[in-house]
Protein backbone atom coordinates (compact mmCIF):
# COMPACT_ATOMS: atom_id res chain seq x y z
CA UNK A 1 0.00 0.00 0.00
CA UNK A 2 1.42 3.35 -0.98
CA UNK A 3 -0.67 5.43 1.36
CA UNK A 4 0.50 6.31 4.83
CA UNK A 5 -0.43 4.06 7.68
CA UNK A 6 -3.32 5.36 9.77
CA UNK A 7 -2.06 6.51 13.16
CA UNK A 8 -4.33 6.28 16.18
CA UNK A 9 -2.27 5.43 19.30
CA UNK A 10 -1.19 8.48 21.31
CA UNK A 11 2.24 8.41 22.90
CA UNK A 12 1.22 10.36 26.03
CA UNK A 13 -1.69 12.06 27.74
CA UNK A 14 -0.51 15.44 26.45
CA UNK A 15 -0.43 14.11 22.89
CA UNK A 16 -3.88 12.57 23.30
CA UNK A 17 -5.41 15.85 24.48
CA UNK A 18 -3.65 17.85 21.75
CA UNK A 19 -4.96 15.54 19.03
CA UNK A 20 -8.50 15.67 20.41
CA UNK A 21 -8.30 19.47 20.20
CA UNK A 22 -7.23 19.19 16.53
CA UNK A 23 -10.10 16.87 15.72
CA UNK A 24 -12.62 19.20 17.36
CA UNK A 25 -11.19 22.17 15.49
CA UNK A 26 -11.76 20.29 12.21
CA UNK A 27 -15.45 19.73 12.98
CA UNK A 28 -15.48 16.35 14.77
CA UNK A 29 -18.08 17.36 17.37
CA UNK A 30 -19.70 13.98 18.05
CA UNK A 31 -17.89 11.41 20.16
CA UNK A 32 -18.09 8.16 22.07
CA UNK A 33 -15.75 7.49 24.98
CA UNK A 34 -14.57 3.88 25.26
CA UNK A 35 -12.78 2.07 28.08
CA UNK A 36 -11.08 -1.17 27.02
CA UNK A 37 -11.54 -3.98 29.59
CA UNK A 38 -8.51 -5.48 31.31
CA UNK A 39 -9.06 -8.93 29.83
CA UNK A 40 -8.86 -7.62 26.24
CA UNK A 41 -5.72 -6.60 24.41
CA UNK A 42 -5.90 -2.97 23.19
CA UNK A 43 -4.40 -3.76 19.75
CA UNK A 44 -7.08 -6.38 19.12
CA UNK A 45 -9.80 -3.85 19.93
CA UNK A 46 -8.08 -1.27 17.73
CA UNK A 47 -8.08 -3.53 14.69
CA UNK A 48 -11.69 -4.52 15.25
CA UNK A 49 -12.96 -0.92 15.51
CA UNK A 50 -10.86 0.34 12.60
CA UNK A 51 -12.26 -2.37 10.37
CA UNK A 52 -15.83 -2.25 11.71
CA UNK A 53 -16.31 1.50 11.14
CA UNK A 54 -13.93 1.83 8.17
CA UNK A 55 -11.82 4.44 9.95
CA UNK A 56 -8.53 4.00 8.09
CA UNK A 57 -9.97 4.73 4.69
CA UNK A 58 -7.79 6.02 1.82
CA UNK A 59 -7.92 9.60 0.54
CA UNK A 60 -10.04 8.86 -2.52
CA UNK A 61 -12.72 7.30 -0.33
CA UNK A 62 -12.71 10.35 1.94
CA UNK A 63 -13.36 12.54 -1.10
CA UNK A 64 -16.22 10.28 -2.14
CA UNK A 65 -17.59 10.50 1.40
CA UNK A 66 -17.63 14.29 1.19
CA UNK A 67 -19.68 14.14 -2.00
CA UNK A 68 -22.19 11.82 -0.35
CA UNK A 69 -22.34 13.98 2.81
CA UNK A 70 -21.31 11.07 4.99
CA UNK A 71 -19.70 11.59 8.40
CA UNK A 72 -15.95 11.62 8.80
CA UNK A 73 -14.65 9.48 11.62
CA UNK A 74 -11.42 9.26 13.63
CA UNK A 75 -10.22 6.84 16.28
CA UNK A 76 -7.74 7.76 19.02
CA UNK A 77 -6.42 5.74 21.94
CA UNK A 78 -3.97 6.07 24.82
CA UNK A 79 -3.46 3.19 27.21
CA UNK A 80 -6.95 1.70 27.67
CA UNK A 81 -9.00 4.81 27.02
CA UNK A 82 -10.16 5.55 23.47
CA UNK A 83 -12.54 7.90 21.66
CA UNK A 84 -14.36 7.73 18.36
CA UNK A 85 -15.01 11.21 16.94
CA UNK A 86 -17.27 12.07 14.01
CA UNK A 87 -18.27 15.05 11.92
CA UNK A 88 -21.86 15.86 11.01
CA UNK A 89 -23.31 13.42 8.50
CA UNK A 90 -24.43 9.85 8.00
CA UNK A 91 -22.61 6.81 9.34
CA UNK A 92 -25.06 3.93 9.58
CA UNK A 93 -22.71 1.39 11.16
CA UNK A 94 -21.61 3.75 13.92
CA UNK A 95 -25.01 5.10 14.86
CA UNK A 96 -26.53 1.63 14.79
CA UNK A 97 -24.15 0.60 17.60
CA UNK A 98 -23.80 3.88 19.54
CA UNK A 99 -26.98 5.83 18.93
CA UNK A 100 -27.73 6.12 22.66
CA UNK A 101 -24.19 6.78 23.86
CA UNK A 102 -22.99 9.35 21.30
CA UNK A 103 -22.47 12.86 22.74
CA UNK A 104 -22.06 16.33 21.29
CA UNK A 105 -18.96 18.07 22.59
CA UNK A 106 -20.67 21.45 22.17
CA UNK A 107 -23.13 20.39 24.90
CA UNK A 108 -21.34 17.75 26.95
CA UNK A 109 -17.65 17.99 27.78
CA UNK A 110 -15.31 15.10 27.05
CA UNK A 111 -13.51 14.13 30.29
CA UNK A 112 -10.27 12.22 29.80
CA UNK A 113 -7.17 11.83 31.98
CA UNK A 114 -8.13 14.67 34.34
CA UNK A 115 -9.02 17.15 31.57
CA UNK A 116 -12.42 18.46 30.56
CA UNK A 117 -12.63 19.35 26.86
CA UNK A 118 -15.52 21.10 25.17
CA UNK A 119 -16.28 23.43 22.27
CA UNK A 120 -18.16 26.67 22.88
CA UNK A 121 -18.28 30.40 22.40
CA UNK A 122 -15.41 32.35 23.97
CA UNK A 123 -16.31 35.81 25.23
CA UNK A 124 -12.68 36.94 25.28
CA UNK A 125 -11.89 35.69 21.77
CA UNK A 126 -15.41 36.57 20.52
CA UNK A 127 -15.60 33.34 18.54
CA UNK A 128 -16.22 29.62 19.07
CA UNK A 129 -13.18 27.99 20.60
CA UNK A 130 -12.02 24.70 22.10
CA UNK A 131 -11.73 24.91 25.88
CA UNK A 132 -9.45 22.59 27.88
CA UNK A 133 -9.54 22.77 31.66
CA UNK A 134 -8.91 20.46 34.61
CA UNK A 135 -11.84 18.40 35.79
CA UNK A 136 -13.31 19.31 39.18
CA UNK A 137 -11.83 16.18 40.76
CA UNK A 138 -8.34 16.87 39.41
CA UNK A 139 -8.54 20.53 40.40
CA UNK A 140 -9.51 19.65 43.98
CA UNK A 141 -6.66 17.12 44.22
CA UNK A 142 -4.07 19.67 43.11
CA UNK A 143 -5.47 22.37 45.39
CA UNK A 144 -5.48 20.07 48.43
CA UNK A 145 -1.91 18.92 47.72
CA UNK A 146 -0.49 22.42 47.25
CA UNK A 147 -2.39 23.97 50.17
CA UNK A 148 -1.13 21.20 52.44
CA UNK A 149 2.46 21.80 51.37
CA UNK A 150 2.07 25.57 51.72
CA UNK A 151 1.88 25.46 55.53
CA UNK A 152 4.59 22.87 56.18
CA UNK A 153 7.56 24.06 58.17
CA UNK A 154 9.81 22.48 55.56
CA UNK A 155 8.16 24.71 52.94
CA UNK A 156 8.97 27.96 54.73
CA UNK A 157 11.31 28.76 51.86
CA UNK A 158 8.99 29.74 48.98
CA UNK A 159 11.41 28.36 46.39
CA UNK A 160 10.51 24.78 47.31
CA UNK A 161 6.82 25.38 46.63
CA UNK A 162 7.65 27.29 43.46
CA UNK A 163 9.53 24.24 42.18
CA UNK A 164 6.46 22.15 42.94
CA UNK A 165 4.32 24.45 40.78
CA UNK A 166 6.83 24.27 37.92
CA UNK A 167 6.83 20.45 38.01
CA UNK A 168 3.06 20.04 37.82
CA UNK A 169 2.26 17.35 35.21
CA UNK A 170 -0.37 19.37 33.35
CA UNK A 171 -0.66 21.03 29.96
CA UNK A 172 -1.28 24.71 30.63
CA UNK A 173 -4.10 25.74 28.30
CA UNK A 174 -5.66 29.13 29.10
CA UNK A 175 -8.42 27.77 31.40
CA UNK A 176 -5.87 25.54 33.16
CA UNK A 177 -3.64 28.56 33.80
CA UNK A 178 -6.59 30.40 35.36
CA UNK A 179 -7.17 27.42 37.65
CA UNK A 180 -3.49 27.30 38.68
CA UNK A 181 -3.55 31.04 39.31
CA UNK A 182 -6.55 30.66 41.63
CA UNK A 183 -4.70 27.92 43.54
CA UNK A 184 -1.59 30.13 43.83
CA UNK A 185 -3.63 32.96 45.35
CA UNK A 186 -5.12 30.60 47.93
CA UNK A 187 -1.63 29.25 48.70
CA UNK A 188 -0.30 32.77 49.32
CA UNK A 189 -3.20 33.60 51.65
CA UNK A 190 -2.50 30.45 53.66
CA UNK A 191 1.22 31.26 53.83
CA UNK A 192 0.59 34.80 55.03
CA UNK A 193 -1.61 33.51 57.84
CA UNK A 194 1.24 31.21 58.87
CA UNK A 195 3.79 34.02 58.62
CA UNK A 196 5.60 32.60 55.58
CA UNK A 197 6.76 34.56 52.56
CA UNK A 198 4.42 34.29 49.55
CA UNK A 199 5.45 32.50 46.39
CA UNK A 200 6.11 34.38 43.17
CA UNK A 201 3.41 34.04 40.52
CA UNK A 202 6.18 33.87 37.93
CA UNK A 203 6.66 30.22 38.91
CA UNK A 204 3.38 29.26 37.21
CA UNK A 205 3.82 27.46 33.88
CA UNK A 206 2.19 29.62 31.25
CA UNK A 207 2.33 27.76 27.93
CA UNK A 208 1.47 24.41 26.40
CA UNK A 209 4.59 22.33 25.88
CA UNK A 210 4.93 20.87 22.37
CA UNK A 211 4.82 17.11 22.40
CA UNK A 212 4.96 14.18 20.01
CA UNK A 213 1.46 12.83 19.45
CA UNK A 214 1.55 9.37 17.89
CA UNK A 215 3.47 6.20 18.52
CA UNK A 216 5.71 5.46 15.54
CA UNK A 217 5.27 1.95 14.21
CA UNK A 218 8.05 0.03 12.45
CA UNK A 219 7.02 -1.11 8.94
CA UNK A 220 6.51 -4.85 8.71
CA UNK A 221 9.10 -5.22 5.93
CA UNK A 222 12.02 -4.02 8.05
CA UNK A 223 13.95 -6.46 10.18
CA UNK A 224 15.69 -5.56 13.40
CA UNK A 225 18.01 -7.55 15.66
CA UNK A 226 16.26 -9.27 18.51
CA UNK A 227 16.73 -8.26 22.11
CA UNK A 228 18.64 -11.49 22.78
CA UNK A 229 21.14 -10.71 20.05
CA UNK A 230 21.66 -7.17 21.32
CA UNK A 231 22.13 -8.47 24.85
CA UNK A 232 24.67 -11.04 23.69
CA UNK A 233 26.71 -8.48 21.75
CA UNK A 234 26.75 -5.97 24.61
CA UNK A 235 27.20 -8.26 27.61
CA UNK A 236 29.73 -10.64 26.02
CA UNK A 237 32.35 -8.60 24.17
CA UNK A 238 34.49 -11.73 23.92
CA UNK A 239 32.02 -13.21 21.46
CA UNK A 240 32.77 -10.39 19.03
CA UNK A 241 36.52 -11.06 19.36
CA UNK A 242 36.02 -14.81 18.83
CA UNK A 243 33.89 -14.14 15.76
CA UNK A 244 36.57 -11.85 14.29
CA UNK A 245 39.31 -14.41 15.06
CA UNK A 246 37.26 -17.12 13.36
CA UNK A 247 37.01 -14.95 10.25
CA UNK A 248 40.79 -14.35 10.23
CA UNK A 249 41.60 -18.06 10.61
CA UNK A 250 39.23 -19.04 7.82
CA UNK A 251 40.25 -16.16 5.60
CA UNK A 252 42.50 -18.28 3.37
CA UNK A 253 39.70 -20.76 2.76
CA UNK A 254 37.31 -17.97 1.84
CA UNK A 255 39.92 -16.42 -0.44
CA UNK A 256 40.55 -19.70 -2.22
CA UNK A 257 36.88 -20.42 -2.78
CA UNK A 258 36.22 -16.98 -4.25
CA UNK A 259 39.52 -16.39 -6.06
CA UNK A 260 37.87 -16.61 -9.47
CA UNK A 261 35.39 -13.89 -8.48
CA UNK A 262 38.04 -11.36 -7.35
CA UNK A 263 39.16 -8.55 -9.65
CA UNK A 264 42.33 -9.19 -11.65
CA UNK A 265 44.12 -6.26 -10.01
CA UNK A 266 43.80 -7.89 -6.56
CA UNK A 267 45.07 -11.25 -7.83
CA UNK A 268 48.07 -9.59 -9.53
CA UNK A 269 48.98 -7.73 -6.35
CA UNK A 270 48.92 -10.99 -4.39
CA UNK A 271 51.24 -12.63 -6.97
CA UNK A 272 53.64 -9.67 -6.78
CA UNK A 273 53.80 -9.98 -2.99
CA UNK A 274 54.48 -13.74 -3.33
CA UNK A 275 57.29 -13.17 -5.86
CA UNK A 276 58.87 -10.47 -3.71
CA UNK A 277 58.81 -12.77 -0.66
CA UNK A 278 60.50 -15.53 -2.72
CA UNK A 279 63.22 -13.12 -3.88
CA UNK A 280 63.93 -12.06 -0.31
CA UNK A 281 64.21 -15.69 0.84
CA UNK A 282 66.68 -16.52 -1.99
CA UNK A 283 68.78 -13.47 -1.17
CA UNK A 284 68.95 -14.44 2.51
CA UNK A 285 69.98 -17.99 1.59
CA UNK A 286 72.84 -16.79 -0.63
CA UNK A 287 74.12 -14.44 2.05
CA UNK A 288 74.13 -17.20 4.65
CA UNK A 289 76.24 -19.45 2.37
CA UNK A 290 78.84 -16.76 1.81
Amino acid sequence: MDRKQYRYEALSVAGFVAQVVRYISSGHYFYVRLLIPEHKHPRTVDEKLLKLYDVARPAWRRERRNLKKSAGIHYLRHDRLAVLMLTKGRHDDFYRDHARSVADIRRQALKVFGYSIRFGYSVEAKRPKVSVRLTDERYRELKHHLLTMATWESSRDPQRLEREFRRLPVQVYDPVFDQLLAIAHQVNRARRRRGFAPISLACLPCKVQPTKVFVERVPSGLSHPTDDQDHEDQSHPGSQHARAEHEVVNGSHALGSHANEMPGRVIRSQRLRTDSRRDVEELATSLSKT
